[in-house]
């Protein structure tokens, strides 16, 4: 059996958000401060997506996505190969 000509998967938009919060927490607990979310048009697209799917967001609760922040973070779409938080 040889290699599969199908290109890569992208990974899950939850494992998307899961790698961003995961690259944030770790500046904050380094003492830096995250700034922006760097991401490719397609990983955009995939969390935009999935943020629809979910439904409205319950009064009084605090909501990680809107069109140009994620987890207050500016969103900066570049073509790269996985997300990338930048800090100051």
């Amino acid at each position: 059996m040889g290699q599969s000509d199908t290109p890569p998967q992208p990974p899950p938009a939850e494992e998307l958000i899961v790698e961003i919060y995961r690259q944030r927490s770790l500046l904050v607990e380094a003492g830096r401060r995250p700034t922006r979310v760097i991401m490719s048009a397609g990983h955009y697209e995939q969390i935009r997506n999935y943020h629809r799917g979910l439904g409205a967001i319950a009064p009084g609760r605090v909501d990680y996505l809107d069109r140009d922040r994620v987890f207050d973070l500016e969103i900066c779409v570049e073509e790269v190969e996985q997300p990338v938080v930048e800090a100051e």
